[in-house]
């Protein structure tokens, strides 16, 4: 009656240390701080002298050991002292292998147990399994033969059971919120990638393009400090249309030419056509090494990637001055997917931009052509209108003899002597002013803003004295002039038309008075 009681009680007891140890790791986020419990309850509630936990690892099919609790005080395990098991190897493998709990009572004679230095006389080994999932081992140990009764062993198993499920259900919150981020940060990317695509219909120019571009590769990763660099001159430099800073200042489309022998760092990641992640090390390593060299302060993180393949190719650049501020695997992943990206963006919004210059500007020149260079004129003439102190001049230029000079050297030579004139005058004036070619030999100039009549005077004789001048095209040498009529604004008829139609007439004026002169209207000017 007795032993029966004295069964009843041990088995309360050892129920109430289960239930106790269910709602101490409830609450438990982490394998460390389940371990924590597990220790605490087999060492301090179940009196066991000595514990071993075995973590599994499913991949490399091994047993680890992570903790290790000797005479109810927690024992640290240093990095090198970590041992692992083989599967089947031993008696933690065998019970690992098995997954079956083992009850030793005499590990003398136990021909699986390899600790010969061991103090243990018994032992109960415990898997930690979920379903046939093996997730690790419990080792339990005593100096006394026999010290582990079936009571106990139905506990571990118990314990062992709990912790199984509590590691499993960790786990798969973990991989849940895993899941999650990843498929918030692969929305990010998307949405990122989204936004490059759409700036080319966005953005009005480059420079506003490479400001966009910026700002949507700052949501991804650390870009304070970012710059793009494209190739040019057939390979032989490279020029950054767009660099941000904090610390070097950068001129705008500085060019660095690119040395095969020894490159700047971007010039580097282009020979190698590799993406390349460095830290402030391995930079000073490889300029010590001469393989490369940097322009301008060394940051603590680099990061290139490059992209596109000639005739548009570059780099993409993020860097960062703070030590505590670097980048990753991850980064130079996500840079490497972006910067395919870029490429197309790059080439589209260069496309584009190309074939809005075509639409308004000469294609042999490069001067702004007719319909601009009226856009121009008119919103002079709208200031003016605003601003009654505010003066503005038209020029009609028209070379002279330039139909013989076709005819003499033919159309090639004809179109070097258009370019040639389009240079010279544009020498002759302001950045401030517009010169265009209407068509043919035919030109004109706005002077915006001029303060007094003879200043126009002044830039047309500069002109006809640049354009007398002996020119050499090609294997020719030539000689020609140009004619030139000038209208200023009239403030009773302040209009495009008006003002062409009376600038034109002036020109034709000139032609008529023998050429190589200057003519200017004076009808109904103030």
């Amino acid at each position: 009656m007795k032993e029966a009681q004295y069964h009843l009680e041990t088995e309360y007891k050892h129920l109430k240390i289960v239930n106790q140890y269910l709602m101490d790791v409830l609450p438990a986020n982490l394998e460390q701080q389940i371990v924590g419990y597990l220790s605490d309850t087999l060492v301090n509630k179940l009196n066991i002298e000595d514990i071993e936990y075995y973590s599994f690892d499913p991949e490399k099919q091994i047993l680890t050991l992570t903790a290790a609790f000797e005479k109810k005080q927690s024992k640290p395990l240093e990095s090198n002292s970590l041992s692992t098991v083989a599967l089947d190897q031993g008696l933690i493998g065998k019970v690992a292998k098995s997954l079956q709990t083992e009850n030793i009572d005499n590990l003398r004679i136990h021909p699986e147990f390899e600790q010969k230095n061991s103090a243990h006389l018994s032992a109960v080994v415990v898997p930690i399994v979920t379903g046939d999932k093996l997730l690790g081992v419990i080792y339990c140990g005593s100096r006394d033969i026999a010290d582990f009764s079936s009571q106990t062993q139905k506990s571990l198993n118990a314990i062992a059971s709990i912790t199984a499920i509590k590691l499993e259900k960790n786990s798969a919150i973990e991989q849940l919120q895993q899941t999650i981020e990843k498929l918030e940060y692969s929305g990010k990317i998307q949405d990122t990638l989204f936004e490059i695509a759409e700036l080319i219909f966005e953005t009005s120019d480059m420079q506003e393009f490479y400001e966009r571009l910026h700002k949507s590769i700052a949501k991804l990763m650390f870009a304070a400090n970012f710059f793009v660099a494209l190739v040019i001159d057939d390979g032989d430099a490279i020029t950054l249309p767009y660099a941000v800073d904090e610390v070097d200042e950068v001129p705008p489309n500085e060019i660095i030419p690119i040395d095969k022998a020894k490159p700047s760092i971007t010039g580097y990641v282009l020979n190698t056509n590799k993406p390349l992640l460095a830290s402030k090390q391995k930079m000073q390593s490889m300029i010590d090494s001469n393989e490369l060299y940097i322009k301008g302060s060394l940051p603590y993180a680099w990061l290139g990637v490059p992209f596109g393949n000639p005739p548009l190719q570059g780099v993409v650049v993020v860097q960062s001055y703070k030590e505590n501020v670097g980048f990753t695997k991850k980064d130079e992943q996500l840079l490497c997917f972006v910067a395919r990206h870029i490429r197309n963006a790059i080439e589209r919004m260069q496309a584009r931009a190309d074939l809005q210059f075509m639409a308004l500007h000469d294609p042999l020149t490069k001067l702004p052509n007719r319909s601009l260079f009226n856009d121009r004129v008119q919103h002079a003439l709208n200031s003016s209108k605003r601003d009654k102190h505010k003066k503005i001049a038209l020029l009609f230029l028209d070379l002279d003899n330039f139909k013989q000079i076709n005819d003499t050297y033919g159309h090639h030579i004809g179109d070097l002597l258009l370019v040639e004139v389009a240079c010279l005058v544009k020498k002759c004036i302001r950045d401030t002013d517009s010169l265009s070619r209407l068509g043919g030999d035919e030109f004109a100039i706005l002077l915006d803003d001029i303060t007094t009549v003879e200043y126009a005077e002044k830039v047309a004789n500069k002109v006809i004295k640049a354009i007398t001048t002996l020119l050499t095209l090609g294997e020719n040498q030539i000689n020609t002039s140009i004619s030139i009529g000038i209208a200023f604004q009239n403030l009773r008829e302040n209009t495009l038309d008006s003002l062409m139609i009376r600038a034109d007439k002036a020109m034709y004026q000139a032609k008529q008075q023998g050429r190589n002169r200057l003519v200017i209207d004076h009808s109904e000017s103030d």
